[in-house]
């Protein structure tokens, strides 16, 4: 790594940071590191509250805004460029889902906001949105939303729905 890379990392934010540990993860799991990989997923759960399981399948695309709370369980499946906001769960419903694989399957650009629950052998449709709050236990279509207690899916989006490239952030001057 360039020293520059090093300054970069040092004065990034922890959505960064937390996106670096994911690819740092990812590579040693290709690389048959497990061990390694289950070390830098502990230091992830104490030193930002994520808890990232090394069995899941989550892509170095996967954006956490405001990493804080989150728990990602063992058997589940991201898809490419998945947003999970603060305080999100995916994971069993039961003790020894891992066992019979069910476990959370969410599509491509999907966005899960602000305490949302996904359990169970559920499958978030591509382009979603699971609102705030919501409790996901059953399969989400693609390019929906799904929100409420337990979640109903509320509105169906066109396909070729406008989707935002990315959150807007704070910007300190200094």
């Amino acid at each position: 790594m360039s020293v520059r890379g090093v300054i970069a990392f040092a004065f990034a934010g922890s959505a960064e940071r937390v996106r670096s540990y994911i690819f740092a993860i990812n590579a040693l799991k290709r690389r048959g590191h497990r061990r390694l990989a289950h070390l830098l997923c502990r230091r992830l759960e104490r030193r930002y509250g994520v808890f990232i399981s090394v069995d899941a399948d989550v892509p170095s695309s996967t954006r956490l805004p405001h990493p804080i709370g989150i728990v990602i369980g063992k058997g589940v499946r991201l898809g490419e460029g998945v947003v999970i906001y603060q305080n999100v769960t995916l994971g069993g419903r039961n003790r020894g889902d891992g066992r019979r694989g069910q476990y959370p399957v969410v599509g491509d650009g999907t966005v899960v906001f602000a305490g949302a629950v996904l359990i169970g052998g559920i499958e978030v449709g591509s382009g979603s949105v699971v609102g705030a709050n919501a409790v996901v236990l059953s399969d989400v279509p693609s390019n929906s939303v799904a929100a409420g207690v337990p979640a109903r899916i509320r509105a169906v989006r066109p396909a070729s729905a406008e989707r935002p490239s990315s959150s807007p952030t704070c910007q300190s001057e200094m």
